[in-house]
């Protein structure tokens, strides 16, 4: 599957489990608050010898999650949840687009210049609103996962990236 990604110019990106991707050949490897910390899955990155590049992301909610994440190394930001989503079990509160509008201004009023990912109950129509947060992108599953054409939808969802 990885290398199928990397031909498409797809990241691959595990969730989880940095030790997974390290030794699958994946790019990424995204981390929860209750996962291992950054700063750990960079050692585990630094004693497998691989020598390509590879992200680790962190899930924040709060701006304080953001500072955290980036002092520990943090490649990329997933921020969230937008609105209620059944994806999660334990789901923190809902920031909406004011709350990524201000958490993405005290991010530039601070230098932090990590990239910053809208997660959690994005619809197609919510892209633009969020885009014009000032966030790098967003990340869908569940909307594409109810589609009965996911790859129809998730050609919709690029489409409307690609104009907001």
């Amino acid at each position: 599957a990885v290398v199928r990604c990397r031909a498409a110019g797809v990241i691959c990106c595990v969730n989880d489990h940095p030790e997974v991707a390290l030794r699958v050949g994946a790019d990424a490897c995204h981390l929860g608050k209750e996962d291992m910390p950054v700063d750990e899955a960079w050692r585990l990155y630094e004693q497998s010898g691989v020598e390509r590049p590879f992200y680790i992301g962190a899930t924040a909610n709060t701006l304080e999650d953001i500072r955290r994440a980036a002092r520990l190394g943090a490649s990329y930001i997933g921020l969230g949840p937008y609105r209620f989503t059944r994806t999660k079990e334990r789901l923190s509160p809902v920031l909406g687009v004011e709350g990524y509008r201000t958490i993405v201004s005290q991010c530039r009023e601070e230098g932090i210049a990590l990239p910053i990912y809208a997660i959690g109950g994005i619809e197609r129509e919510d892209v633009a609103p969020l885009m014009g947060t000032g966030i790098t992108g967003i990340a869908v599953s569940g909307a594409l996962l109810r589609s009965s054409d996911p790859e129809a939808e998730t050609r919709a969802f690029m489409e409307q990236i690609a104009r907001g």
